[in-house]
């Protein structure tokens, strides 16, 4: 992800400010059926691969409602799952910046990685990593 995100790849290994597991699927009307945030409950599940499935995912409108969540994402949500030990974590990455950039370095990272400019829309399209479709 350093060739796409330069400043910042190094905390994004999948190249999502999110995780990319636990999306969940299910038929409507399943008696005892309880939705959790990345599973259903109380019903019998199986996990399988959707090769041909293309999902768009909405993370945050903008750098106001991402800063304005960042403390519950980084301390018991999407970026504090990974290990307080590892210094490549998105989470220890952040954590970094506060300390050392403040507000100032958090709109920054929001901006670099998660807003599209022609140099990055040129960046993931040289990797293979940009998909467009006509939405609907």
């Amino acid at each position: 992800m350093k060739e796409v995100y330069p400043e910042y790849g190094y905390l994004l290994s999948s190249g999502f400010i999110s995780h990319t597991r636990g999306k969940v699927f299910v038929r409507s009307g399943l008696q005892d059926l309880r939705l959790g945030v990345h599973k259903a409950r109380g019903v019998k599940t199986r996990s399988l691969e959707l090769t041909d499935c293309y999902l768009a995912h909405y993370h945050v409108r903008d750098v106001s409602e991402f800063l304005d969540r960042l403390h519950d994402r980084i301390y018991g949500g999407s970026y504090g799952r990974s290990s307080d030990l590892d210094p490549t974590s998105l989470r220890a990455g952040l954590e970094e910046l506060m300390r050392k950039e403040g507000s100032d370095g958090l709109r920054k990272f929001f901006l670099t990685t998660c807003t599209a400019n022609n140099q990055l829309l040129l960046r993931l399209s040289q990797k293979g990593l940009l998909l467009r479709r006509k939405v609907h």
